[in-house]
């Protein structure tokens, strides 16, 4: 990593590529003329989906499978961050960032520390509500899981990391209320910033949708398949809607792979579910461009219920009516734009009411295809989506470098 003095230096413990998020954020900056910097600490050096080209000077520092797992307990022990705290302060005295923008919490003790000794202010990014979406790792729930990992002390540190941090970004208005309820941090502290698809991904746009072959409906899910996704109640669906010439595609993957492949095989639904596992770039475009409706069946959760899953973006770039779970951002954003239609999570009955409906009007969902279009403009523009981080970053290098 040669460049130096640049102005904001992000910290990711996360494979990069792929992270939209993280991507769309530093395009943003740097299209406003800052210098930015990326340290992404990644434990599979050969990953062979989503490689792009990089956006900035990036350095990757291979994690080992034992400092991996460590994280895990990152707020039980304080091994992991005193691991990585040196990489991080290493990296700071070679850039020397006017910020630290450290991404989700996993990590951020280390960064706090190095804010600490450095006097670099940081910003924290969060994702996703960590110690809430816990509950859900089977690891966490297991016998030792339970024995070793305290989710009121993962809590306890989460609030100290947002009352330290300059800012905290979230993904949604849900997401700010819920943390200034439980933080005492002004409003003002937080940036609301959405997940949507970074600019790289709407240029390999395609415009020129292929009708797919012998099928009524084609239904695309994008993205992790875990229990906590919904992806099994939509299989159950599909066993009672065998014979209504549906195809559901999955690009993605997970551990829980094994038990989805297993109901498929059990139920005979080799013919109407495709599991495609993680793809490219250029394949998620092709099935956006195949399908007919888009889906997320979240399952509920604080969690779920104040975030906007990243796939949102994804179906509205291609104009797709969108079927979701009654997770609270989810199900608002879409009766705001009237684009697609909501059950309630985990009642297989009332997703399979709205699959009927949407077979029934398969032909008449031109105006939700219309709003679908309308939401990505208004939504997950990345002007507009980034536009309040832009604005902040601006505002205080300006005022630094003055």
């Amino acid at each position: 990593m040669k460049i130096t003095n640049i102005d904001v230096l992000h910290i990711l413990d996360e494979e990069f590529p792929p992270d939209p998020r993280v991507e769309g954020e530093i395009q943003a900056l740097i299209n406003e003329g800052l210098k930015i910097a990326l340290v992404a600490f990644s434990r599979d050096k050969n990953k062979g989906y989503f490689h792009l080209e990089f956006l900035c000077p990036v350095k990757k520092i291979r994690l080992n499978k034992f400092t991996y797992k460590l994280s895990a307990l990152a707020y039980t022990l304080p091994l992991y961050h005193l691991i990585l705290m040196p990489y991080i302060l290493y990296c700071v005295k070679v850039t020397r960032p006017k910020f630290i923008h450290v991404h989700d919490i996993r990590i951020a003790r280390s960064v706090k520390w190095v804010s600490e000794f450095t006097n670099i202010p940081y910003v924290l990014d969060l994702h996703e509500n960590r110690p809430e979406i816990m509950k859900e790792y089977s690891f966490v729930n297991s016998t030792l899981g339970r024995k070793l990992i305290s989710l009121r002390i993962w809590r306890k540190n989460e609030l100290k990391l947002i009352n330290a941090a300059r800012k905290t970004i979230v993904v949604t208005e849900a997401a700010a209320e819920y943390y200034i309820k439980f933080s005492g941090v002004r409003k003002e502290n937080f940036i609301i910033t959405t997940n949507t698809t970074s600019a790289k991904f709407n240029d390999d746009f395609i415009s020129t949708k292929t009708k797919a072959n012998n099928c009524n409906l084609r239904i695309l899910y994008i993205g992790d398949t875990s229990e906590r996704r919904g992806i099994l109640d939509v299989l159950k669906a599909l066993v009672i809607l065998k014979d209504k010439g549906i195809v559901f595609d999955i690009l993605g993957s997970s551990s829980f792979d094994s038990v989805l492949s297993s109901f498929i095989e059990r139920e005979q639904l080799s013919e109407t579910v495709k599991l495609h596992g993680w793809v490219g770039q250029k394949e998620i475009h092709e099935a956006l461009s195949i399908a007919d409706i888009g889906i997320s069946p979240l399952v509920r959760n604080i969690h779920h219920d104040t975030t906007i899953a990243n796939k949102l973006s994804q179906y509205s770039l291609y104009s797709l009516p969108l079927i979701v779970s009654d997770c609270t951002s989810q199900k608002s954003l879409i009766q705001k734009y009237n684009c697609g239609f909501s059950y309630q999570a985990g009642d297989i009955s009332s997703l399979i009411s709205v699959l009927e409906t949407v077979l029934i009007e398969r032909y008449d969902l031109g105006q939700f295809k219309t709003n679908s279009r309308k939401m990505f403009t208004h939504e997950f523009n990345t002007s507009k989506a980034y536009a309040k981080l832009v604005v902040f970053y601006k505002h205080e290098i300006f005022a630094f470098k003055a």
